[in-house]
Parts: structure tokens; C-alpha cells; sequence
């Protein structure tokens, strides 16, 4: 690890904070085939990994300890292995592997060197499907595998484009849905029938408009349609019916004007569960699937639901939930007598009842439209104007939403700081309009959006305008940086962590990672009016108008980021006199995986907040 500038970390500090750096919660993998049993992963007994639960409220039962950074994992139908998805490097060049629960054996299914992505089981659970770039290291093509047989591997769809997966198979497992996304504002449906190759287009494209038709998609039960997600006619996505006969499309969530960010079909085809995405907070709904009403579903705190899975016997509805007091936790719902269980419950050092629950705050920009976001205040005891830090999320096309802070709520509650976590343009839950205004050359307008926002918090009597830090991760890094160069005499500081300084060059070190999305997002380098806009306002050609202290945390292994570009930028703040602090840790990647290295990082972080903010070290 390279650290310059930064001071000794007291290990009185480290104490300090360590109560708040809980365990992230649980996610729900499965179901039992025929028990009311889950599978879960998360953290027990210090160890990450995949559990059995047999009732709720019971300790999880460890079934595998999971690989660093694995990014999903599936309980197979019939219930005897599981299949997760491992990143082999820093590349994305992911990998499939099984795991016999009884044998404790673990197999690689793919070929260990090209990306493999959305493994999804056939409803026999005999095959796998899952997309690969084998091929040719561009295209994503369509495969199967007999899991217990990885010799079994068979391309079922050679196709061209960065981005397909299989949503679905049929009742029959003789076809599938498949996505075929081009961008957050554009992607296409099809039915591939596996035994000829035949693809059938279900999505047409707008006739003045792109379409996004994605996210999930089901097969009815008698196979004589598709329930799915689309923005067609509409600003938000609607959960949508297609009939393959008539070919008309039944809008079903009409009267809700938000996002669905999920759905899932039970197994018999009768009842539709979703989720609406509403102000960033999480409401579960569910839905007779055959007249397409409504159905009462338990009163639940606010918060954010998400990962529905259905048991495939019994009337039990999966899925994790999360707040601001809690990490993620595993709940079901009894959809025949509407009993709400809890199954797990997070370890949590420290004692969440005095959090205070976020407010939802909106501010009008420099054009008039109305930004959003949320505020976390400190506990009250926490008197006079408080600093405060302005949280930017990654993406660009995410959204911050009222999940459990973690770690983070050391900052709000032990120091007293007031942290807002904005969703600027370009964030996605708000509309496809909201989505595309920082697109291409108007990527500054949402810097312009963080400008609006230290009006509004100028004009706040409980808020102290003089000692306001931004900093982000990712894209929000690029963006804290850049509120740094457009607005420097308006903010104490700067924390940026793994950003990207110069997006022409970042598309051109990701040409193996989807480089054309990112064109349509970003813009297209290879066109000399978009790149040299990119270079005007790419953060390490502007480190000359950065005023405040300065703390740049980066991997070297990530291939978002430039060191090179980074470190650029310290040798000009440097030259100034501007105080900056530079981590480069030589074995990470675009989020930091050792556990020793990630908690250096934030108490250097906790350091340089309480020395820039309250001008002490303690």
C-alpha cells in the first residue's frame, strides 16, 4: 500500500469506530424443495457464506464458507448444490462453479478465462443456462450446461452484443426469454426455442423513442404469453402483460406512478409479487395473475424490500428487507393467511433505536427542475450548525435508497455530522426523462445539480454551509471531484475513491467491458467534438482549480481507474499547497477485498473528516 500525506492512525481511533462496522446483513438464496426452510448467505460466526435456517428466528446452520466477492449464488431446484458466480480477476472475467452440499466438493462449469454471467435454472432443474463472451471476448452468446456435467456445455445462441441473458424458461423448458440490453434506456425481449435455434422478437423498438423492456420477464403458466417490465408509452416501467395471440400489451400497475423494479410469478402461475420503487423507498405489492388485482399484503416499516423468491410448494413469498435501523434481513410472507415472519436477524454491535429516520428533501436546480435526495440528521444532542457530507452514489445510472448505512453511521451518530445522499440527475427511479438528462454532453448539468443542493443547504438553520465535504466511490468519486474544480471556494474538502479523472480514456481502457454502453452513456470517444468535451471537463485536466484538502483513494488492479491519471492530480494540488492525502493499495480492484486494507481505509477516512471538518485529531 502507498500512503502519502496521511497521518499515523491512532488505534484509539480504530476502537473508536470499530462497534459500527457491523455485518452487512443477509440475502435470501432459496428455498427448501419441500420444507419451509431457507438458504441464505451472509456473515455467521465471522464467516461469510451460504446457511441453512430452519425456522425463523433459528441460528443459521453453515453450509459454505463463499469466495471473496462472489456476486451470486443460486440453490438448485431439487436442492443439493448450489451454483455461484466468482470474479477470476479485476477484469470481470467471471466464472461459474457448483458446490455439492453433501460431498463439499466445487467444480468450475465454465472455461476459466472468459466473462460468464445470469447462470438461471431450468424449471426441471436438469440444465443451467448462463451467457458467455467465450466466442470471440465481445459477443455474448447463450449456453447450457448439465450442471453435474460440465463436458455438457453447448452454445444454444450465438448473438451479437454485450449484454444478453436468459429471464425465463417455458412451463415445458423447451424455450426461453431473452434480454438483450443495450443501455438503461434501451433493451429488447425475445423467445428462443432451444431445440432450433429460432428466435421470435417480442419487443419492437419505439417508433420515436428507445424502449427499455427489462429486469425480469416470466412465462404465464400455460405458456400463452409473458408477464414483464417496460417503459413503453410511459415515463415509468409498468409492470406489463403481453398475449402471444392478440400481441397486446395490458398495462397492470397503470395507477402507480413509479418505478417496478422487480417481479416475480409463483410456481402455479396464480399470484404476481413486485416490488414499486417510490422515492427510493422499497413497497412489496402482490397481484392476482389472473384478473389483476391487487391483494392485501402485511402493514411493513419503511424501508427497501428487494430479491423476491417464491417456495416452489408451499404458499411462503421470500425476500430481504432493509432500513435505516437495520441491515438486510430475510422476511417471508404466508400468502394464504398473511402471517410476516422474520428468519434472520443481523449481528449489530452497536444499538440502532435512537437513529433517526432519513427525510426526503428536494431542492430546484439551476433549470428549475426538482432534485431529490435524503437527509440523515445526527441525534439531537448534537447541538448548533453541523457539518455535513454530501454522499454522491455510483453508476451514473443508480440510485441512493434508505438502506442501512453501516459503517457509515459512525460519521452521523458518534460525530454529529449530517450526511445527505443526493439523486442527481441521471439517477435512475425517477422517470426515463430524469435518467437521460446527463447524457452525452450534458454530463456537467449534474454537477450542477450538487451546486443547487449547497444553496439549500446554506439556507438550512441547523446546517453549517462553512464546513460541507463531498466525496463519492466510482462514479460518485468523479463526481465529488468534480463539485471540487466547478464550486471550490464552497466546499472544506474532497474524499474521492476510485473514480474515474478522464472518461475518453476510461472508455478505451474498457474496451473488453461493454464499451458500448458506456458509449451511449458517456458518449462516444472516437468522435473528435465528444472528445475533446470529455478531456475539457475530465477532473485531472482541472486539478489546478481544486482549492480544498484532498483525499484520493484508489486499487491499482482497477481498470475503471487510472493511477497514472491520479496521481496527476496529487502532483498539482501539490505544487499549490493544497493538503492531499493519496492510498493507492497495489492489490484491489475497483472495491477493496482485504479486510485489513478496507479498515485502514476508513479510519484514514474518519482522520481526514475530523481533521478538515472539525480542524482536530483526535
Amino acid at each position: 500500500m502507498v500512503h502519502e500525506g496521511i497521518p499515523p492512525v491512532p488505534a484509539s481511533l480504530a476502537t473508536e469506530s470499530s462497534n459500527y462496522r457491523s455485518a452487512p446483513g443477509s440475502s435470501l438464496v432459496g428455498w427448501d424443495p419441500e420444507k419451509a426452510q431457507v438458504i441464505v448467505s451472509g456473515w455467521v460466526f465471522g464467516v461469510n457464506g451460504a446457511s441453512r435456517v430452519d425456522d425463523p428466528g433459528q441460528t443459521p446452520v453453515l453450509i459454505l464458507k463463499l469466495p471473496d466477492w462472489y456476486r451470486n449464488i443460486l440453490h438448485a431446484p431439487r436442492g443439493n448444490y448450489l451454483v455461484y458466480v466468482k470474479p477470476a480477476d479485476n477484469n470481470f472475467q467471471d466464472q461459474i462453479y457448483r458446490y455439492d452440499i453433501s460431498t463439499k466438493t466445487i467444480t468450475l462449469l465454465t472455461d476459466g478465462k472468459s466473462r460468464n454471467r445470469y447462470p438461471i435454472f431450468s424449471n426441471s432443474g436438469n440444465l443451467l443456462a448462463y451467457s458467455s463472451i467465450r466466442r470471440n471476448g465481445q459477443d455474448m452468446d447463450i449456453y447450457v450446461v448439465d450442471p453435474l456435467d460440465p463436458k455438457s456445455t453447448r452454445m444454444i445462441a450465438q448473438l451479437e452484443g454485450e449484454d444478453w441473458a436468459v429471464f425465463d424458461w417455458s412451463p415445458d423448458d423447451r424455450k426461453v426469454i431473452l434480454s438483450d440490453f443495450k443501455s438503461q434506456n434501451e433493451s429488447y425481449l425475445w423467445v428462443l426455442d432451444i431445440e432450433s435455434g429460432r428466435r421470435t422478437l417480442l419487443t419492437l423498438p419505439g417508433m420515436r423513442e428507445k424502449i427499455f423492456n427489462g429486469s425480469y420477464a416470466y412465462f404465464r403458466k400455460d405458456g400463452s404469453g409473458i408477464f414483464f417490465i417496460t417503459d413503453r408509452d410511459s415515463e415509468f416501467r409498468r409492470l406489463t402483460y403481453l398475449d402471444f395471440e392478440t400481441k397486446h400489451c395490458h398495462f397492470l400497475t397503470d395507477r402507480i406512478k413509479w418505478d417496478i423494479d422487480e417481479f416475480v410469478l409463483s410456481p402455479d402461475g396464480k399470484t404476481l409479487a413486485f416490488v414499486s420503487n417510490e422515492y427510493g423507498r422499497g413497497r412489496l405489492h402482490l397481484m392476482d395473475a389472473e384478473t389483476f388485482k391487487e391483494m392485501p399484503v402485511p402493514e411493513m416499516p419503511t424501508g427497501v424490500v428487494s430479491g423476491l423468491k417464491w417456495h416452489r410448494r408451499l404458499p411462503y413469498l421470500g425476500f430481504m428487507f432493509s432500513s435505516t435501523k437495520f441491515p438486510s434481513d430475510v422476511f417471508s410472507i404466508n400468502t394464504q393467511t398473511g402471517k410476516l415472519e422474520k428468519w434472520t436477524t443481523a449481528r449489530n454491535p452497536v444499538k440502532t433505536d435512537g437513529f433517526r429516520e432519513p427525510e426526503l428533501i428536494k431542492w430546484k436546480s439551476f433549470d428549475g427542475r426538482m432534485i431529490s435526495g435524503f437527509l440523515y440528521r445526527p441525534p439531537e444532542s448534537f447541538t448548533g450548525k453541523r457539518p455535513v457530507i454530501i454522499d454522491v452514489h455510483g453508476g451514473p445510472f443508480e440510485q441512493f435508497r434508505p438502506y442501512y448505512l453501516g459503517e457509515d453511521n459512525y460519521f452521523i451518530n458518534a460525530l454529529g455530522i449530517a450526511r445527505i445522499c443526493p439523486n442527481i440527475r441521471g439517477s435512475t427511479g425517477y422517470g426515463k426523462t430524469f435518467v437521460k438528462l446527463d447524457d452525452g454532453l450534458r454530463r456537467p448539468d449534474s454537477i450542477r445539480d450538487i451546486g443547487a443542493l449547497l444553496d439549500w443547504i446554506a439556507k438550512e438553520p441547523n446546517l453549517d454551509i462553512d464546513r460541507v465535504m463531498v466525496e463519492g466511490h466510482s462514479y460518485g468519486g468523479y463526481v465529488a471531484l468534480s463539485v471540487a474544480e466547478m464550486y471550490p471556494a464552497r466546499v472544506s474538502a474532497v474524499l474521492s475513491y476510485n473514480a474515474p479523472t478522464d472518461w475518453a480514456t476510461f472508455i478505451q481502457r474498457n474496451t473488453e467491458n461493454e464499451p458500448d454502453a458506456w458509449r451511449r452513456e458517456l458518449g462516444d470517444e472516437r468522435d473528435k467534438r465528444i472528445r475533446e468535451f470529455l478531456l475539457r471537463i475530465a477532473p485531472v485536466n482541472n486539478a489546478e482549480k481544486i482549492e480544498k484538502p484532498t483525499f484520493l483513494i484508489l486499487g491499482e488492479k482497477d481498470l475503471m481507474i487510472s493511477a497514472v491519471e491520479t496521481e496527476r492530480i496529487v502532483e498539482a494540488l501539490r505544487k499549490r499547497g493544497i493538503p492531499v492525502w493519496y492510498l493507492l493499495a497495489r492489490d484491489e480492484g475497483h472495491s477493496f477485498r482485504n479486510a485489513w486494507t478496507y479498515h485502514y481505509t476508513f479510519n484514514a477516512e474518519v482522520l481526514f473528516i475530523k481533521q478538515w471538518l472539525f480542524n482536530a485529531v483526535n
